[in-house]
């Protein structure tokens, strides 16, 4: 006998009563909770706090209040029982410590692992539960006074103004944050920062951004970052692929590869760079080494380059130059106002003007092009020795010279008409397939 497939089968009876079981027995039943749950102690007016988030959006308000309150909204939703042993473990959490030295981690799990909209959670109790959602968002009230240190991943902090000091730990978040009146020590990982006023900061920047209005002395080692600061003390930094606008700045000392630099006025500048690009204000004086980098810069003091291969130098004034050794570069000065010294192989280097002070120029070269402007009411002594290559210098303007010349060699020693007894200003030159020219 064939079954009827419009009756129904005692196996679809079955599985109605069961699910009409299990419906009203509430399994299925969800339950959508909203609560805010407040934290609180004492802490001393010059204590510290160390707040440790992971994954939720907090807000760091001041008060006058000589407690810390942390206050959590929190919304979850899910099944009945893990609702609750949900809310068991946040309302848990507690500041401990001293009033000295408070802490207090807004995490409430060990693990979690997240598919579509099951959350699977195993809680710092030990317990297990599944939470369709779940949302907890932290406002922590704390005395203006106090320093805080913050460990935070994958959320976002604002914090108002404090006069202590911030030990700021920042990993895939974002930091907006007033003026803070102690030292700050700041670590970001693939953050951004926002900050107002630093009397002084240490900084550790991975694949990260940071504005800031005005920092005192500033220490940073950064990769992949981009640092914007309107007015800083003295800089210190080890710098790999990264981006740097500075405006005022005290005394400058670093390292980098492959990193561009816009800087305003500074002190003075020590440097060692590596393909990099450098754009700078006024500055006092400058020792440094370089490969393959661009240089842009307004008026210096004493410049003194150790090394330099295959970079480009151009500056609109200098009040002198010495380059222990270079290869392969190009140096452009609008002005010189006293001496120039330089060992050189294959550049190119033009100063559009000596000023009256000046005081003289060694030159020590091969296959190098050097192009100079002189002010003719400027006495002084002109010494060559070259081979191949050419010397041409304003001739009538020499009184005494002597002029020796043997195939492609060439000996001179000369001195101007207004030159005297006591003229010690020299041009000194030792050429190999070279071009000199020196003109008024």
């Amino acid at each position: 006998m064939k079954n009827d497939r419009n009756k129904p089968t005692f196996k679809h009876s079955l599985l109605g009563i069961a699910l009409s079981v299990l419906l009203s027995t509430g399994i299925y039943a969800q339950k959508e909770v909203a609560e805010t749950i407040k934290i609180e102690t004492g802490i001393s007016p010059s204590g510290t706090l160390e707040f440790t988030n992971n994954s939720f959006d907090t807000q760091i308000k001041t008060w006058s209040n000589a407690y810390v309150q942390l206050q959590l909204e929190v919304k979850l939703v899910g099944d009945k029982e893990d609702v609750e042993t949900t809310l068991e473990a946040l309302r848990g959490l507690c500041f401990e410590g001293t009033e000295n030295n408070r802490s207090v981690n807004t995490k409430f799990w060990e693990s979690m692992i997240s598919s579509g909209f099951n959350h699977k959670i195993k809680l710092i109790s030990g317990d297990r539960v599944t939470l369709k959602k779940y949302t907890v968002k932290n406002t922590l009230y704390i005395p203006k006074t106090i320093s805080m240190i913050i460990n935070n991943k994958y959320a976002d902090i604002e914090m108002e103004e404090i006069a202590g000091k911030a030990t700021l730990k920042i990993y895939n978040g974002k930091l907006i944050c007033g003026s803070i009146g102690g030292k700050v020590l700041l670590d970001l990982k693939y953050s951004k920062t926002t900050m107002n006023n630093v009397p002084e900061a240490s900084m550790k920047l991975y694949d990260s951004d940071i504005q800031m209005k005005t920092c005192g002395n500033l220490e940073i080692e950064s990769k992949y970052a981009n640092v914007q600061i309107e007015r800083a003390g003295n800089l210190k930094f080890d710098s790999y692929d990264d981006d740097f606008k500075i405006g005022q700045l005290g005394s400058i000392n670093g390292s980098a590869k492959y990193s561009d630099f816009n800087l305003g006025p500074s002190k003075d500048l020590t440097f060692d760079f590596y393909d990099c690009d450098l754009q700078m204000g006024e500055t006092g004086e400058v020792i440094g080494q370089s490969k393959y980098s661009e240089f842009t810069g307004k008026k210096t003091g004493k410049f003194m380059v150790t090394s330099s291969y295959d970079d480009n130098w151009t500056f609109d004034e200098a009040d002198s130059f010495d380059c222990r050794e270079s290869k392969y570069s190009e140096f452009r000065f609008g002005m010189i106002n006293k001496g120039l010294s330089i060992i050189s192989y294959d550049d190119t280097f033009s100063v559009n003007n000596f000023s009256t002070g000046f005081t003289g120029i060694k030159l020590e070269s091969k296959y190098s092009d050097f192009n100079f402007t002189i002010p003719a009411s400027v006495p002084y002594i002109l010494n060559a020795d070259t081979k191949y290559g050419k010397l041409v210098f304003p001739e009538e303007q020499f009184d005494k010279k002597i002029y020796i010349k043997d195939n492609d060699k060439v000996n001179l020693e000369g001195r101007t008409k207004n030159s005297t007894e006591n003229t010690n200003i020299k041009i000194e030159v030792k050429s190999y397939d070279s071009n000199i020219l020196i003109r008024n």
